[in-house]
């Protein structure tokens, strides 16, 4: 994640660090923390109960988090159904609805391209 964190632009790193932490961090100090109230309370005996949270961030909550920072913010929110919130859970209030909806257009279409008919006026759009 780091490595992403480095070659992404630094519009996308604030993304890229809220995803390791809510879909690296998090889980795994949770995991962890389940592990330990297990097996202090006796409900789990055994010494490879450890490798839960490792297991958990390994095949799961990892790769999830590489791929939503690999997406970046335009790429996360257009996937269908789940993009626009998993953004508004990353970047938190930060962003507004008008600022994802500028990353993605509803008929797939550069966002940066001012279609015809628009209210804004043909003249400011060249400048």
């Amino acid at each position: 994640l780091f490595l992403v964190f480095l070659l992404r632009g630094p519009e996308h790193r604030g993304l890229v660090a809220s995803a390791g932490v809510v879909f690296g961090v998090v889980p795994y100090l949770l995991s962890w923390f389940l592990v330990i109230v297990l097996m202090t309370a006796g409900a789990v005996k055994g010494c490879h109960v450890h490798c839960f949270p490792d297991w958990l961030t390994a095949l799961f909550t990892g790769p999830i988090g590489i791929v939503i920072s690999f997406l970046g913010i335009d790429g996360c929110a257009r996937l269908p159904y789940v993009g626009r919130a998993v953004v508004w859970l990353l970047l938190r209030t930060h962003v507004s609805d008008n600022e994802i909806q500028s990353c993605v257009s509803e008929d797939g279409d550069d966002p940066n391209v001012i279609a015809e008919g628009s209210d804004e006026d043909s003249d400011s759009a060249l400048e």
